[in-house]
């Protein structure tokens, strides 16, 4: 094991895709790691864009001041969930995990998820009161559970994974 970080305290940490969040005691965000599909937040992506220390997304993008961070959910997409119910996203979304109703170039500045084409009655409506998010860790796929009990996934699906019955990939 390598020591990474010398101070402060740290409350929740995932990983994937050869990404890190952590969530200190404080309620800022840090990353570091890949950052192919901007899934850091800070701006950036590409080969070479990676961080090789733990650092605050470029203008604080997951940190914001009317709620916060409580739960990260890392891949080559990463989301963070808010005391709020909110959810902020950012990387990869050639398959429509962003959550933004399209597909296609990486999302490299932190958004908040739309409820988009899973929720007809609120198209574009900001995806809240979520109480938990999984996103794929190499894969390109999300779900999230809501405090209604309703339970969305969005994003490829040629093993069935987004529980539709189809192998047809959403957009969100």
């Amino acid at each position: 094991p390598v020591y990474a970080l010398s101070d402060g305290e740290f409350i929740a940490l995932d990983a994937g895709a050869n990404s890190v969040y952590a969530l200190s005691n404080t309620g800022k965000v840090l990353t570091w790691g890949d950052n192919t599909y901007g899934q850091l937040g800070n701006g950036t992506s590409g080969d070479g864009a990676g961080i090789k220390q733990p650092t605050l997304s470029a203008g604080n993008q997951f940190n914001v001041t009317n709620t916060v961070p409580i739960e990260f959910s890392v891949g080559q997409t990463a989301y963070v969930r808010y005391a709020d119910g909110s959810v902020r996203v950012t990387g990869r979304n050639d398959q429509g995990q962003i959550g933004n109703n399209s597909s296609g170039a990486p999302q490299t500045n932190a958004i908040l998820l739309k409820a988009g084409q899973s929720n007809a009655n609120t198209p574009d409506a900001n995806m809240d009161s979520v109480v938990g998010i999984a996103a794929a860790k190499e894969g390109a796929f999300a779900a999230a559970a809501k405090s209604d009990g309703s339970l969305y996934t969005w994003g490829e699906n040629p093993s069935g994974q987004l529980g539709d019955g189809t192998l047809i990939g959403r957009k969100m």
